[in-house]
């Protein structure tokens, strides 16, 4: 299974714990329609990132049938976001709560992206560990995130940050 597809995997179980901890949408979040690659930019991802994209293709919408409803993503260069509407500063604080006592993740709050932000990870030694970064600007909560080995989760971070920092200011 490619790390891409195995980081997807980790983020469904989180969206999906929290899908049944949190109350569901409402009709008017559930009528929009979020696209998680608007936060993308190419060009300053490969710059970022220094990775290639190998196929050209660019920044790919995720197959809906693979996330939870109500939720758009986007993978590229390894890299997945995504976006999900009608997230309230009480619902986030929520989310957050329930990533930190429903699971094996750790939570540590950061500051400098969107109106409050954090870094979720996965503790356990070894390859392909979950990383990513939640933030909420208004009412929208986005996820980017990549897996990593559990010796380079700090380093990580500190990318995903820079990468966050050039999406925060796309969603609308």
């Amino acid at each position: 299974m490619q790390p891409a597809i195995r980081y997807a995997l980790g983020i469904v179980t989180i969206v999906t714990i929290v899908h049944v901890t949190v109350a569901p949408p409402t009709a008017a979040a559930q009528a929009a329609s979020p696209n998680a690659c608007e936060l993308v930019d190419a060009a300053e991802m490969l710059k970022l990132t220094g990775r290639k994209d190998l196929f050209g293709k660019g920044p790919q919408v995720q197959d809906p049938s693979e996330i939870p409803q109500y939720t758009s993503g986007c993978h590229f260069l390894g890299i997945l976001f995504l976006l999900d509407t009608a997230f309230a500063p009480e619902r986030f604080a929520r989310v957050r709560r329930g990533i930190e006592t429903h699971g094996t993740l750790k939570a540590q709050s950061i500051s400098g992206v969107g109106d409050e932000a954090y870094y979720e990870w996965d503790p356990r030694p070894g390859n392909f560990q979950m990383v990513g970064l939640v933030f909420r600007s208004g009412n929208k909560r986005v996820t980017i995130g990549e897996n990593t080995h559990s010796d380079s989760i700090e380093t990580m971070k500190k990318w995903l940050l820079s990468i966050a920092k050039t999406a925060a200011p796309r969603v609308k």
